[in-house]
């Protein structure tokens, strides 16, 4: 059998990787690397490592180089290939993908801007919007009978809006806090979890008879705390959804999709159009109006945030008037 031409296979790798000899010379490179740096092959086979990145601030770098030499220590940055008789014949050298490092960076930024947001948000508007209720209430209860009952509604919907708008700011700062909480990663009875759920919301509205069953949810590897918002949420929606159903039914489930377990919330409700599914998890985002369902639109956007920080995907699909599901997976952290 013809043996592989394993230059051809270092090439075509699709890192950033260059190969050195112990003395750093580079001896290969990969194509990946050539088109990100946009550099032709023939100005850097030869040459010193650090002649390539002279400016290399990155004090790890030459650590982890000089363990590779001495110690024969692989990490996520250099791994030693050893020849017959275990000498070091190379070192597989992954350089940082700068597009990668352009976006961590401006994640970041966006992370401190959202975080100087909540922040702004939470001490420069709660006090004003509190000032508001409170003076509307101390005015409908001091001269709410000399005042004509459209100055009362009035005053009411004042009330109203300014507790809505609290609302909305609360949504806001949970939304905002989701990153940066760290996960706690252990093992989550999510059978368990439901069935909580189920008889929390069941307990609360007695007057409502809807038939939740959870069946065929194995344990998942999770933060239980975010995992049990994220239950929370889509069962509490299909709760929510069912109302106008005298046969309210919800299901909570698992199914087996190309190897991945993929975990998801059923009920037969009010349903949505599917060419507004783009807007589900949008922050504030509704398609039900708020005189029929009550809520603000930031549950399914925090499900989003909650799911992606455990490396997963959800989804929803829906039909009007004939329920919707809502799909997730937990990535990695399954």
């Amino acid at each position: 059998m013809k043996q592989p031409d394993f230059r051809l296979l270092f090439e075509g790798a699709p890192g950033l990787y260059l190969a050195l000899t112990p003395d750093l010379k580079i001896v290969a490179v990969s194509e990946a690397y050539l088109r990100a740096t946009r550099t032709q092959r023939a100005a850097i086979i030869g040459r010193d490592l650090f002649d390539v990145f002279p400016d290399d601030p990155d004090a790890n770098v030459h650590a982890s180089l000089d363990r590779v030499r001495e110690e024969r220590v692989a990490d996520t940055t250099n791994s030693p290939v050893l020849d017959d008789k275990g000498e070091l014949a190379f070192i597989i050298h992954r350089v940082e993908d700068p597009t990668a490092d352009e976006l961590r960076t401006r994640a970041m930024v966006a992370e401190q801007e959202l975080q100087s947001f909540s922040y702004s948000v939470s001490h420069d508007l709660r006090a004003p919007l509190r000032v508001i209720d409170g003076f509307s209430l101390a005015l409908l209860e001091d001269h709410g009978p000399s005042l004509p009952a459209e100055g009362q509604d009035l005053l009411g919907r004042v009330r109203l809006q300014a507790q809505r708008m609290a609302q909305l700011i609360e949504g806001l700062l949970q939304f905002s806090r989701l990153g940066r909480k760290p996960l706690e990663v252990a093992p989550v009875d999510l059978a368990a979890l439901a069935q909580t759920i189920a008889h929390e919301l069941q307990q609360a509205n007695p007057d409502r008879a809807v038939k939740i069953t959870v069946s065929g949810v194995p344990p998942a590897m999770g933060d239980r705390g975010l995992l049990r918002q994220v239950l929370t949420n889509l069962i509490g929606n299909a709760f929510k959804f069912t109302r106008r159903r005298p046969d309210a039914q919800v299901e909570v489930g698992s199914r087996e999709d190309n190897g991945e377990r993929v975990y998801y919330v059923r009920d037969n409700g009010a349903g949505f159009d599917m060419q507004y599914a783009s807007r589900l998890f949008g922050v504030f985002q509704r398609l039900h109006p708020a005189d029929e369902f009550e809520g603000i639109g930031v549950g399914l956007a925090l499900v989003q945030r909650i799911i992606h920080r455990h490396g997963g995907r959800v989804w929803g699909e829906g039909r009007v008037n004939e329920g919707a599901i809502f799909s997730f997976t937990l990535g990695g952290a399954a």
